[in-house]
């Protein structure tokens, strides 16, 4: 969408300049600053989300099963999701973009689900299901509160709110390299 701005500016910028004959025609500066303003650097990142930010002490509740979620970005541009319940998680990847204070995420069109059978003569193996839907649009805001860096996405009734944990993204990587399906899902 930038580029095609910046071609239409310069494709105009040109014929305006060829039907000046010869004499210079000054081209006042356009600047963006909600975009020079984007120094938010989500590379290498793991942070923790759930459906409640107690500003007082900076931290996220989530004392629900279901409710509480990990959102990890590997690198510049790609993200994995896992919601946390306690019969199973829920494995979501995608890429991500920064404009401005925004966060966008594009999630891709397959999902990884699993499953823990809890009964008392059976182990607690998880049993995986890859999934096949549509990829969807997400937009979080990035805001900073107290100092600490906070993710929010509200839609309707629904909100949750991230901040950044101390996990390394090598540790946050190591559960997808135990199970197979889970290697597969993160190399596609």
């Amino acid at each position: 969408m930038c580029i095609q701005k910046f071609i239409c500016v310069f494709i105009c910028g040109i014929s305006l300049v060829s039907c000046n004959k010869g004499k210079p025609l000054p081209v006042p500066e356009m600047t963006t600053s909600f975009v020079k303003n984007s120094d938010t650097n989500l590379s290498g990142s793991v942070f923790f989300i759930g459906p409640e930010l107690d500003s007082v002490n900076m931290e996220i509740i989530a004392a629900c099963d279901c409710c509480a979620s990990d959102l990890a970005f590997p690198n510049d541009s790609s993200f994995l999701y896992v919601e946390r319940c306690m019969g199973g998680d829920v494995y979501v990847k995608g890429n991500y973009l920064i404009f401005g204070n925004v966060l966008f995420l594009h999630t891709d069109n397959k999902i990884v689900s699993s499953e823990y059978e809890i009964s008392p003569d059976t182990d607690l193996t998880p049993k995986y299901e890859v999934i096949q839907q549509k990829g969807t649009y997400h937009a979080y805001l990035i805001s900073n509160l107290k100092g600490k860096e906070v993710i929010s996405f509200t839609k309707d009734d629904f909100a949750e709110y991230g901040m950044p944990t101390q996990i390394s993204i090598s540790s946050f990587l190591e559960e997808f390299r135990k199970e197979k399906v889970l290697r597969e899902f993160l190399s596609d």
